[in-house]
């Protein structure tokens, strides 16, 4: 909870993100307001990562990072991708972007990668 309140108060103050691989930034720019409802162990957790990367995409890329999402929802209501490809992909980005503790790791850029690379794909052929 605390790495997304640090999210949308950073992507209120930078629409366009703070920038890549700089979530450390914007933690260490938005704890000082927040330490009266969190702890001092809590104020310490999750200082590079944010615990997600639904929090990283939102305060280090902005309002772009919804345009990642908007693929990825497209990719998953999309008929026109194979079944198997959405079980074999949407499942690594949906733990991910809940979980995960970086782009770089589990194959999370890899994943979204092709995902918005099968997306246009399907927009090509029709």
């Amino acid at each position: 909870q605390n790495s997304f309140i640090v999210a949308i108060k950073t992507l209120n103050i930078k629409p366009f993100g703070i920038g890549i691989n700089r979530f450390e930034d914007a933690f260490k720019n938005q704890i000082k307001n927040q330490k009266k409802f969190y702890s001092s162990e809590i104020m310490k957790i999750n200082l590079n990562d944010g615990s997600a990367n639904l929090n990283k995409l939102i305060a280090e890329f902005g309002y772009a990072a919804f345009i990642i999402f908007a693929y990825f929802i497209f990719f998953i209501c999309s008929k026109k991708i194979s079944m198997e490809n959405k079980l074999f992909l949407f499942p690594l980005i949906l733990t991910q972007t809940i979980r995960g503790a970086g782009y770089f790791n589990g194959g999370y850029l890899v994943a979204a990668t092709l995902i918005i690379l099968l997306v246009h794909d399907t927009k090509e052929k029709n």
